[in-house]
């Protein structure tokens, strides 16, 4: 058995997957809101750029706003003022809450492997 693996982004059109295909997506606690809330974000990249945005827009696009919101509630742009403010602080992104332990890994989001299923994803691993 061959097995085919591709990186699925919310949005996604679960028909254009032949059924059992696996797929990968960031997750976070609520898989609904995952789905939900990077809508508007995908739709105002393709009205400005014209195109679908890659794979990892996603995880880019909530980094960003991770940053921007620890330079904001730091008040400062230096590395130490930025990183304990990242790492005491929980951010409100397109995958969901996230915050960042001493290491600099991010809590609150993993990944998750799906399989489509009669239409629709099923978590078939962490």
């Amino acid at each position: 058995m061959s097995l085919a693996i591709f990186t699925a982004c919310p949005g996604d059109s679960i028909t254009s997957f032949q059924p059992g295909i696996v797929v990968t997506r960031a997750f976070s606690a609520s898989f609904l809101a995952a789905i939900l809330s990077p809508i508007a974000a995908i739709e105002q990249h393709k009205k400005v750029y014209g195109t679908e945005p890659g794979a990892f827009y996603l995880n880019a696009y909530a980094a960003s706003l991770c940053l921007l919101q620890a330079i904001d509630k730091a008040g400062a742009t230096d590395f130490i003022s930025v990183t304990n403010a990242l790492r005491a602080n929980w951010f409100d992104t397109p995958l969901g809450k996230i915050s960042f332990d001493e290491k600099g890994d991010a809590k609150g989001i993993g990944f998750a492997v799906y399989q489509v299923q009669n239409g629709r994803y099923v978590e078939v691993g962490k």
